[in-house]
């Protein structure tokens, strides 16, 4: 078990070899190592009958891949045969997302990330708290401006014809 550095409250189950039992415990939201499952039918199907220390101690799982932003649009079905409503993913334009003001969500993680201040024409750092927000939210300082400073600087290249 590895509860982490960053603040949020994810409840989880981690495998004791001591006791060969499944308990309990806080996860912060980041850095994990292996013994770290959702539930604690997962920890028993995983680690039942495990008696040493054959769970990596210090293991982090790789970062999941890049995700593009997306505008969850609901998608109804109706009448008697419908399956229930679904979602699809609608892209979002680059100024919607480099527009909007950065929210660090209701989660209480601290993941630094970059967001567009369009005011300025830059990128700055924030805390991210690991939940909801908006998408404009950036791994990287160059991520954020790729996406964005295009956005900025459209508004410059436009001739005036007098």
């Amino acid at each position: 078990m590895k509860v982490g550095l960053c603040r949020a409250a994810f409840p989880k189950f981690f495998y004791n070899v001591s006791d060969q039992q499944c308990h309990r415990f806080i996860y912060g939201g980041c850095d994990a190592n292996a013994n770290n499952f959702d539930s604690q039918e997962e920890c028993e199907s995983v680690c039942s009958g495990v008696t040493g220390s054959v769970l990596p101690v210090d293991s982090t799982p790789p970062p999941p891949p890049p995700v593009k932003a997306a505008r969850m649009v609901p998608a109804f079905n109706t009448g008697p045969e419908s399956e229930p409503a679904a979602t699809e993913s609608v892209p979002l334009q680059d100024t919607d997302q480099c527009t909007v003001t950065p929210d660090p969500g209701p989660c209480r993680a601290a993941f630094p990330k970059f967001y567009f201040d369009h005011n300025t024409g830059t990128c700055q750092s924030f805390l991210y708290g690991g939940c909801r927000g908006n998408h404009n939210r950036y791994g990287s300082m160059e991520e954020c401006l790729t996406h964005c400073s295009r956005d900025a600087s459209s508004s410059c290249n436009i001739r005036s014809f007098s």
